[in-house]
């Protein structure tokens, strides 16, 4: 687990998809699926502890996204650990998974569009912040829930709706998942699913796998760390569904 927490540091910082390896990985182990989801969503805010020093690189038109995004996380990670049955959980992870395969797959389009700026959002202050805090209270809801590749989805939303240049919405989407993962590991926190040595042991790793994350991209590109993770994705739905 330190090897794959290190590994889902490095993801989260040069990918944003790593939250979904330790998931994987203890399911695979066979930790019922509810705990190896709780466990990892309370290890997460360790691989974002960056983004402290990030905040003053945030424009203020994200205020109110934050804190609907907050909110919405809290109803998220609330269904998975109060509403939701294991059955029905186990059942749903297959076609979570496609999805993440899938947006996964898709944003280095998405981003080369933005990079270009062919695909940038031209809006007003007030339209931006509606737009915003419309996105982030859907994602949220998916970070507090289960979170894999909720990073991705995140930079997807900030580069069509605004026109910032790319490290202004790297930084934003590292304190907006440090807000919506810090909410979830208190709901996950009041209730047994969380394996804490196992979040403790991961979530250290994860602070030393993204402080490492920028140098690995000089030797592996964060497009090649997307199809690592979208293989070993596409293997573990397809697993799962076969074993269902």
């Amino acid at each position: 687990m330190v090897v794959i927490g290190l590994a889902a540091g490095v993801l989260n910082y040069a990918a944003a998809s790593g939250s979904l390896l330790p998931f994987l990985v203890m399911s695979w182990l066979g930790v019922p699926m509810l705990v190896a989801n709780a466990t990892t969503l309370a290890a997460t805010p360790l691989s974002f502890v960056r983004a402290f020093w990030e905040i003053k690189r945030v424009p203020q038109v994200m205020a109110v996204p934050l804190i609907f995004a907050a909110a919405a996380s809290a109803f998220g990670a609330f269904l998975v650990a109060k509403v939701v049955t294991a059955e029905f959980f186990r059942d749903a992870v297959p076609y979570v998974l496609i999805v993440c395969v899938a947006v996964l797959l898709t944003f280095r389009k998405t981003k080369a569009r933005i990079d270009t700026n062919s695909w940038r959002g031209r809006f007003s202050p007030a339209a931006t912040r509606v737009l915003l805090t419309s996105g982030f209270s859907v994602t949220s809801v998916y970070a507090g829930a289960f979170g894999g590749s909720v990073g991705v989805m995140t930079l997807t939303v900030f580069g069509v709706v605004t026109r910032w240049p790319w490290p202004t919405i790297n930084a934003a989407k590292n304190v907006l998942c440090l807000t919506t993962s810090l909410v979830g590991f208190g709901v996950y926190a009041t209730t047994d699913l969380v394996l804490w040595p196992v979040a403790a042991v991961v979530g250290m790793a994860m602070v030393t796998g993204s402080l490492i994350g920028e140098k690995l991209l000089h030797t592996l590109s964060d497009n090649t760390l997307r199809l690592i993770v979208a293989a070993a994705t596409t293997l573990a739905a397809g697993g799962l569904l076969w074993t269902s």
